[in-house]
């Protein structure tokens, strides 16, 4: 059985607000995953 996630939205807005910031200035054609970690604990379930 997979495990269940509920993602908050200032968990989502923590993740906008670094793309607008300076701090990701060098991140260029990158794709930014915000999954609480289920796509890499268990792939298959996700």
């Amino acid at each position: 059985m997979g495990r269940s996630v509920t993602t908050k939205p200032e968990e989502i807005a923590r993740s906008i607000l670094h793309l607008a910031s300076e701090a990701s200035s060098f991140m260029t054609g990158a794709a930014l995953l915000v999954d609480g970690g289920v796509s890499i604990s268990r792939p298959w379930e996700a």
